[in-house]
């Protein structure tokens, strides 16, 4: 072999050497160090923003109805595709007219801080859903670490070019359709982020979000799809805006607390079950003689956490005795400290001996 010969296998070699590399390194290369959370998005978002997605035979329209420090109420309305035709359809005109249709017309309060849902209400049933704020979806996206996709790693049209030939492909987007119209050209930020080993259907999932770039501050993905090995799903936007309002007035309703059952008493420790919304567990403990709140005498007590939204009163015997006529009977009485003027009264009487 000559030398000429020689140097040019050597090129090559090192070009594909280099080649390689490239691929090796593209999992890691493949994120810029920008990140955000889907909590970041909503925080500067607007009341009036939506977003409409069809999703299995379903659309569903989903509003950021409130903001406010760190409360966040969305506002979720659904109705079968075959009910209503999406190319006539003006948003404002059919929420005006009580969303004729609909299956479910929902609330959801979300604590953005601790990316959690504190309350849920059903608009057309009149009623709270009891829905654990572990189970709902939002309030794990909302904490879910993304990072951005450099343009290198995007999804692109077509199919893949051969082994180690470079990848000349444009870049895909989903449609974007904002009020009622398609963009010709939209462009999306794509953020990447993966579902926690919490044994899910879609642990350890990587999700991929598009977020238009044309509007850096509108919080809701255009696109988002949750992809592995073995599952696939993708939520698409098919309508989108801003300045759209709920004809429901008011806010999210609240729940007062509930005695849940009779004081366990032990000669240690009373103890009282409560069940207590998370925004309602700043309480105070009055015992009422003679069912007469004139009388009501304010009891020292320590609140103990329990699973869901129960919590415990556990109260010192000692510390009734100070405050508590013996041979009277006595009724407990709960006041939120939100709502001074609303009382909870127990079912039950006790002795005080």
């Amino acid at each position: 072999m000559g030398f000429k010969a020689f140097l040019s296998t050597i090129a090559k070699t090192m070009k594909k050497l280099i080649l390689l590399l490239y691929i090796f390194l593209l999992p890691f290369s493949a994120y810029s160090t920008q990140n955000t959370t889907l909590k970041d998005r909503f925080e500067k978002g607007t009341p009036g923003d939506f977003i409409v997605t069809a999703q299995e035979g379903v659309y569903t329209l989903l509003i950021l109805r409130h903001k406010e420090k760190n409360q966040l109420i969305l506002e979720e309305i659904s109705i079968p595709q075959a009910h209503l035709e999406i190319k006539k359809v003006h948003w404002q005109n059919w929420l005006d007219e009580k969303s004729p249709g609909h299956t479910s017309w929902s609330l959801f309060e979300i604590d953005l801080e601790k990316g959690k849902l504190v309350e849920s209400y059903s608009i057309n049933k009149q009623s709270w859903l009891y829905i654990d704020s572990s189970e709902f979806l939002l309030s794990k996206l909302l904490k879910l670490p993304l990072y951005k996709v450099d343009k290198e790693a995007r999804k692109k049209i077509g199919p893949p070019p051969p082994s180690l030939e470079q990848d000349f492909r444009s870049i895909w987007n989903p449609p974007l359709v904002y009020s009622g119209k398609a963009l010709k050209k939209p462009s999306f930020e794509v953020y990447q982020g993966q579902w926690p080993h919490d044994q899910s259907i879609i642990e350890d999932c990587l999700i991929d979000f598009y977020f238009s770039s044309l509007d850096p501050l509108f919080p809701f993905p255009h696109w988002l799809e949750i992809q592995s090995a073995h599952y696939t799903l993708t939520i698409r936007a098919i309508d989108s805006g801003k300045g759209l309002l709920s004809p429901i007035k008011g806010t999210i309703p609240h729940r007062l607390p509930t005695i849940a059952s009779p004081t366990k008493r032990n000669p240690e420790m009373w103890t009282i079950s409560i069940q207590a919304p998370v925004y309602c567990q700043n309480l105070k403990l009055y015992a009422i003689e003679s069912n007469s709140f004139n009388d009501a005498i304010l009891i020292p007590f320590q609140l103990r956490l329990g699973s869901g939204e129960e919590v415990f009163m556990d109260i010192s015997p000692a510390a009734l005795s100070k405050v508590l006529k013996k041979g009277c009977y006595y009724r407990w009485a709960l006041v939120p400290a939100s709502e001074n003027l609303v009382q909870i009264r127990s079912g039950e009487n006790f002795l005080w001996e």
